[in-house]
């Protein structure tokens, strides 16, 4: 075996190691997406517990006489606060992050993972 076969064989390993770990990385990319919509719909549901209490405090203030109404407007701002911060919450989960142009890098200077070398 020549050494020119033998530096084919080490840049063909190398090449097979890194499709190896764009494979694996691209695997645990579908997890964490994954993960994201599980949480965003646990967020959703918490969302729709928080509009059936507005809808309820709504309901209140539709029949409530003057004494009750500030005591029921109070519970109904809390109510729409929650409401508000819960589907603000539930939309972070779905909407999705601008992704970078292919080929483009997101920082300039090394690349993630670069090794650092001394004096060479």
């Amino acid at each position: 075996m020549s050494f020119l076969d033998a530096y084919r064989q080490q840049l063909e390993a190398q090449i097979q190691e890194h499709k190896a770990q764009m494979n694996l990385l691209k695997a645990r990319a579908k997890r964490v997406a994954a993960q994201g919509r599980i949480a965003g719909y646990a967020e959703l549901a918490e969302a729709d517990k928080h509009l059936e209490h507005v809808k309820a405090k709504f309901n209140e203030l539709k029949g409530a006489g003057g004494g009750a109404l500030q005591e029921i407007k109070t519970g109904m701002k809390k109510a729409l606060a929650d409401l508000t911060a819960s589907t603000k919450r539930a939309a972070q989960h779905f909407n999705a992050p601008a992704q970078p142009a292919p080929g483009k890098s997101r920082a300039r200077g090394k690349p993630v993972g670069a090794a650092k070398t001394k004096g060479r």
